[in-house]
């Protein structure tokens, strides 16, 4: 699982190679109770598209993680969307097309904590 999670903890947003290739926009969204952090590729060839990052209005702590990525291989484009839920689970999914048309598509859903 702890291989699985890396997914989440790989992106160093704090990273100056990072910030030289993604846009920052921050804002409170009171629906939520959070403070998003959202960034947007710069580059159109980068994989990773998006990631919203979900802090606790009042602990500032992380409640929630949101991941887009696409990227091309030949003729198949592949989707990745993944999110993880601070003390409780995260999934990852992804996807492959080819000419417009799915072909594969998996599921993965880890739980730690079904009450939270």
């Amino acid at each position: 699982c702890r291989q699985l999670a890396s997914y989440f903890s790989a992106i160093n947003t704090d990273d100056e190679a990072f910030k030289k290739n993604y846009n920052e926009t921050i804002f409170r969204d009171e629906s939520t109770a959070s403070i998003t952090f959202n960034y947007t590729t710069k580059v159109d060839t980068a994989s990773l598209k998006s990631i919203d990052i979900l802090l606790d209005n009042t602990t500032q702590d992380v409640k929630r993680i949101f991941i887009k990525k696409f990227y091309s291989r030949g003729d198949t484009l592949f989707t990745e969307s993944a999110g993880w839920k601070t003390s409780s689970r995260f999934y990852i999914n992804k996807s492959a097309e080819i000419k417009s048309k799915t072909v594969y598509t998996n599921q993965l859903t880890v739980v730690w904590n079904q009450n939270n």
